[in-house]
């Protein structure tokens, strides 16, 4: 009976390390992501701000 409680145990550890890893790489892809986008967006800003600086320049 003791082997089978080991088993099991040890299934649950496993059970328990192959979740924590999978929201482990799930929150480091929507970090990743989350930083891009946000990069990404700060692009888009400066590019928006250096075309209307363009736009009073020219006018």
């Amino acid at each position: 009976k003791l082997s089978c409680e080991e088993n099991q145990y040890l299934f649950i550890y496993l059970f328990l390390i192959i979740c924590i890893s999978t929201l482990c790489s799930l929150l480091n892809l929507w970090k990743v992501q989350y930083i891009t986008h946000s990069s990404i967006m700060r692009l888009i800003n400066s590019g928006r701000n250096l075309h209307v600086h363009g736009i009073l320049d020219f006018s």
